[in-house]
């Protein structure tokens, strides 16, 4: 996982606090999650050792590019490479093509 864009806020010349993006935020707390025992082995060791959102972690299982998932959404990649990164502000809809094009149920691309 790439290192998180932080802010540190100090208390009595102590860092107190440490504010970060929330879909950063959301990516290190997926890292910590109980994942469902029927994704494989593979997207588990994804997540919580290499620390890839949900729909990395799939289009990597599947070994499909982003330009491949993007052509298959009729998107463009930099749209893709977006989306990658906070599933969670998708449309319904467009949930629905990002599972199809990656052969999952939406579900699976949600913790």
């Amino acid at each position: 996982m790439d290192k998180p864009d932080c802010q540190i806020i100090y208390h009595n010349d102590r860092p107190a606090f440490a504010v970060i993006p929330y879909d950063q935020f959301e990516a290190m707390m997926r890292r910590f999650v109980d994942l469902p025992k029927e994704v494989p082995p593979e997207i588990r060791h994804f997540i919580e050792v290499e620390g890839m959102t949900w729909v990395k972690a799939w289009r990597t299982f599947r070994n499909l590019t982003q330009a491949d998932v993007a052509d298959l959404m009729g998107i463009s990649q930099p749209a893709f490479a977006q989306m990658e990164k906070c599933v969670a502000s998708l449309q319904r809809s467009t949930m629905e093509k990002l599972a199809k094009a990656l052969k999952v149920d939406v579900k699976q691309l949600m913790d």
